[in-house]
């Protein structure tokens, strides 16, 4: 729960234009951040790629590496 209002305050993100850009409710992300509900696989894959943080797994609040190979 800590890790999505991190990741929504890094990219200087509201509730509200998150919930905008995934479809969901403000009140829906309030509670997600607040733990009083828990989003499911697919809504953390979503969030997690929109914040560009993983929310799933070992490395929950780190940021994606970016691969720049060429």
């Amino acid at each position: 729960k800590r890790a999505i209002q991190k990741g929504r305050l890094a990219n200087e993100m509201s509730q509200k234009e998150l919930a905008r850009r995934l479809n969901l409710r403000p009140t829906i992300i309030r509670d997600y951040e607040l733990g009083k509900a828990i989003p499911s696989g697919k809504i953390l894959s979503r969030m997690g790629r929109l914040l560009n943080i993983r929310l799933t797994g070992k490395n929950i609040g780190k940021p994606f590496k970016i691969d720049n190979k060429t």
